[in-house]
């Protein structure tokens, strides 16, 4: 790199860390420059070469971020050196080399070297070096770039290995939520504050795969998930849905994939086999196409490479295969102990996650068909230790197996075995007892509690808990640390920290400030003390947690196509649906205004709006979806308008036991963590919500059983 010039990119990733005095995530980065997350990953050796020529020196630490280290004279010192640098405006070189290969593969037909010239503003030599690189990256998918004077370049190869490069070009350079942002057709809206050549980028490379044909693929895709009885995980669903929008494009095209004749005899025998013939009768249908059964027999490899991605299992022995699987997860465990220096073999959590990855992950190896991992990039800068020690775990995969492991399937070996090093590492610190609250304690608070237990192992939530009847002493007794709230709490002793149900990168920086100040008084180490439970009480317990699934279960409605209008229309449909007499709809309905205005509850980024609260007309809890024939449009806490599709409504008795609140509690849960059950709260039938509650429900009355 020429130290006296810098990319706008790198230049303003360096004045944001200049200007921090604590660790920058990489997301909160991305957000500010409106780049994906992978893009700041890509600029970090960039960065890092920039700064040899300063004072300061670029840290990363996993799960916190960036941090520039050095005074603050060293730092206005860099910044000065910045501005002194000519900024590049034209493509890098990867960035050319990417819309190289998306018309190259594309294209039948053969690219004149003058037709790049003209794009990137360069010479040919530059371009020559550029189809260098380009020649490189073909090969990983055993397909030849043919180079002739004065005809052009091209590429040469099959079709299914044209495709792969196609899908890997696309998920190398957009992030799985553009992807799904593409889908939700919000995705292509320009932006004044999008570097340009970004969206040019991006642009380019969905041009791949058709909008209007993504749209229709969805509904069919969902219909499948219906006669498989399972749905996809996010990566799968949306893994699908692209390359069927992809094979459309070629089959119109006419460019049509074969498979092997004898595979294709063992894949007809196959269960999915017959859920993929479905789901290509329906395309066939919709599109007016004729698609072979090739086709059918591809998309059956993609449906049995994503099974189990969404499952999961209590204990290594429940996972299908579970004999083989758990060997070979046990063996990479005793090399991770050994590279690591760390006791690993009692580590049950870390067994059953490898567990229930290798299933899926060895079939798509054994099929040919590519593992892609969004984290590669981050795992690699931040986990580079934890990277090579997968690589050997690896190792026994390929010896057992006879295949080949790609760079992304050890990343997430490395993100299993990262997880488990990490946690013996903090043993031994401090963990800070919190408790979530908001009015109702019932939905928002729910939600929060699974964001802070996604994003924190030094929290442990020890309790959901209602504003209304919240008293200090209750707080107290329970030795809480710390009160994380979606609404001011006023009168408490104990620190309170109000955030979103979401729990947004301005949120956590409230969290650890709060930590932070309870580190000068820290808590003694030490683990918890557990009270024994007689049978009695247990069976007393499980009786409650059975009373309000099944009421919750018989209770469930949904009501499509509302005309309401607005926040306040939706709560008086709600009303009306809760309310056996017009009396108590009264009451509902003042309940959950009053609920509304202690705190918003739409959730933003989600397309939904929380309704709950706890009312003295009810004597059950009870679940709804109410899907809006418009949707409802609302100002966001970035003054940017988003819009609400369904409603999703909660409510309790007011004096309802604990256990009726954390089952209700349960369905919050599953919202925040689970896309496809967010899908399927929109546009699914209602057996279909009902199976996949009836499914959350069952493991969490077995684990609550188990305890």
């Amino acid at each position: 790199m020429d130290i006296n010039k810098a990319s706008a990119r790198t230049k303003e990733i360096i004045q944001i860390l200049c200007k921090s005095t604590e660790y920058v995530t990489i997301a909160a980065i991305a957000e500010k420059l409106n780049v994906s997350s992978r893009t700041v990953l890509r600029e970090l050796d960039e960065v890092e070469r920039l700064l040899k020529v300063s004072d300061v020196r670029l840290d990363k630490k996993p799960n916190k971020g960036l941090y520039i280290k050095g005074s603050i004279e060293e730092k206005a010192n860099t910044l000065l050196l910045l501005e002194g640098l000519r900024e590049n405006k034209s493509y890098a070189p990867q960035e050319r080399q990417t819309v190289i290969l998306s018309e190259l593969l594309q294209n039948q037909e053969p690219t004149k070297l003058y037709y790049f010239t003209r794009i990137f503003d360069v010479s040919e030599g530059t371009i020559s070096r550029d189809l260098d690189n380009v020649e490189e990256w073909l090969k990983r998918y055993k397909l030849k770039l043919i180079r002739k004077p004065g005809l052009g370049v091209y590429v040469e190869g099959n079709e299914g290995s044209i495709r792969r490069a196609i899908i890997n070009l696309i998920y190398e350079n957009i992030d799985q939520d553009h992807l799904h942002s593409f889908m939700r057709e919000s995705f292509m809206v320009s932006s004044d504050k999008q570097p340009r050549l970004e969206i040019k980028m991006r642009n380019r490379l969905l041009n791949l795969i058709d909008r209007d044909t993504v749209t229709k693929l969805e509904i069919l895709v969902h219909e499948v998930e219906s006669i498989m009885g399972y749905s996809f995980a996010d990566s799968a669903y949306v893994g699908l849905v692209v390359h069927l929008a992809l094979a459309v494009q070629r089959i119109r095209n006419n460019e049509k994939i074969t498979i092997d004749k004898n595979h294709l005899e063992e894949l007809r025998a196959k269960q999915e086999f017959k859920a993929a013939e479905h789901l290509v009768r329906s395309v066939e249908r919709v599109l007016d196409l004729d698609i072979p059964e090739d086709e059918i027999a591809y998309i059956t490899m993609h449906i049995i490479g994503s099974k189990n991605r969404d499952i999961f299992y209590d204990s290594p022995e429940g996972a299908a295969g579970s004999f083989e699987l758990v060997k070979l997860a046990r063996d990479m465990i005793k090399i991770a102990e050994h590279e690591s220096d760390r006791y690993l073999e009692q580590n049950q959590k870390l067994l059953i996650g490898l567990v229930n990855h290798l299933g899926p992950a060895i079939s798509r190896l054994k099929m040919n068909m590519d593992i892609r991992n969004p984290l590669l990039d981050e795992i690699k800068a931040f986990y580079p230790d934890i990277m090579e020690i997968s690589k050997k775990c690896a190792e026994v995969i390929e010896e057992r197996f006879s295949i080949s492991i790609p760079e992304s399937e050890i990343g997430y070996i490395a993100m299993h075995l990262g997880a488990a090093i990490e946690k013996k590492d903090n043993d031994k610190k401090s963990i800070y007892k919190a408790a979530v609250a908001c009015p109702s304690g019932i939905g928002a608070s729910r939600m929060l509690a699974a964001r802070i237990e996604s994003e924190y192992e030094n929290i442990t939530v020890s309790d959901v808990i209602s504003t209304i009847k919240l008293e200090d002493y209750m707080l107290k007794a329970g030795e809480i640390d710390l009160i994380i709230s979606t609404v001011p709490i006023k009168d408490i002793t104990i620190p309170v920290v109000v955030v979103t149900p979401l729990l947004s990168q301005q949120d956590k920086i409230k969290i650890d400030k709060a930590l932070k100040e309870r580190i000068s008084e820290d808590k003694p180490e030490g683990s918890e003390k557990r009270t024994a439970v007689d049978l009695k009480s247990k069976l007393i317990q499980m009786s409650k947690y059975s009373e309000a699934i099944i009421e919750l279960l018989d209770h469930l409605f949904v009501i499509d196509e509302s005309e309401a209008s607005s926040i306040k229309e939706l709560i008086t449909i709600a009303s009306e649906q809760l309310g056996e007499t017009k009396e108590k709809q009264e009451i509902i309905e003042q309940d959950l205004t009053n609920r509304e205005s202690m705190g918003n509850t739409r959730i933003s980024g989600k397309g939904f709006v929380l309704i709950h609260c706890r009312s003295n007309a009810m004597d059950r809890i009870q679940l709804g979806v109410i899907r809006l024939q418009k949707p409802i449009s609302f100002l966001n806490k970035r003054s940017e308008l988003e819009d609400i599709y369904f409603a999703v409504i909660m409510i309790a008795p007011l004096q309802a036991q604990k256990e009726s609140l954390e089952v209700i509690g349960e369905i919050s849960r599953l919202l925040i963590e689970k896309s496809s059950f967010l899908r399927l709260v929109k546009e699914g039938a209602k057996q279909s919500i009902y199976e996949e509650i009836n499914a959350r429900l069952n493991h969490f009355y077995k684990v609550k059983s188990s305890n």
